[in-house]
């Protein structure tokens, strides 16, 4: 009914990328997530059991890492350095992409491919950076739905809208992870839909990986991968 309306698809985009980054996060042993009260409660009384001189847990926003081959975990608590819950998790984007360009480097069976995708990386940073650092997309997404300055909602006033760019850019998070705007060259919505598609497109080239590694019967398969086709056919 009103097809200029595009504001609802900007959010939801920008919640794509957001869950998108917690999952390739948690799929490399990174987990930003809060523990409440009741689950501190939990763990401390297992700590007081196993290390009597361990530290007490205080409930908040925590780090978790796997380490040791995952088998040790570290708590960092991250308290309000980086503001609100998605604050943080954009916080940790650029110390989490240069582990990941490290490791695809590290681990590379195609020197070439690895090279590309690190490159791509690189011009993903570039763009963040371009348009004011980790914040930029929870900004975005803000003004969109708080302040309507792209004009993104009926009645469209002052809209800087390109609906059918905007559209196609969103739809690249089912091809390969690739940036084809350079910062600066485009509308900062074009820039945002970019940012977002290529996020959550890395995730399902992950997940997809992880698909055709994976056991026919194994639990990522059956859960994950059902999912990932599911969204492939609607």
């Amino acid at each position: 009914n009103f097809p200029r309306s595009i504001g609802w698809l900007l959010i939801r985009s920008y919640y794509s990328a957001f869950f998108a980054l917690h999952s390739l996060m948690r799929l490399h042993g990174w987990a930003c997530t809060r523990l409440t009260p009741l689950a501190c409660r939990s763990l401390n009384k297992d700590v007081r059991i196993i290390f009597p001189e361990g530290s007490r847990i205080d409930s908040g926003l925590y780090l978790i890492k796997t380490s040791n081959r995952s088998s040790e975990l570290s708590f960092e608590h991250m308290g309000t350095r980086f503001g609100g819950s998605h604050e943080a998790l954009w916080g940790l984007l650029y110390d989490f992409l240069s582990e990941l360009s490290s490791a695809v480097l590290a681990e590379a069976v195609d020197e070439v491919a690895a090279q590309d995708f690190v490159s791509t990386v690189t011009k993903f940073r570039d763009l963040l950076n371009k348009n004011g650092g980790y914040t930029w997309l929870t900004r975005v997404r803000n003004h969109v739905n708080y302040s309507h300055l792209y004009g993104a909602w009926h009645p469209y006033e002052r809209s800087t809208c390109d609906v059918d760019r905007v559209v196609s850019i969103i739809n690249r998070w089912r091809l390969e992870p690739k940036l084809v705007i350079t910062a600066g060259t485009m509308d900062e919505l074009l820039q945002f839909c970019e940012a977002c598609a290529f996020i959550v497109s890395i995730c399902r080239t992950t997940v997809e990986d992880l698909i055709f590694r994976s056991k026919p019967n194994s639990p990522f398969r059956l859960s994950s991968g059902r999912l990932l086709l599911t969204q492939y056919q609607s």
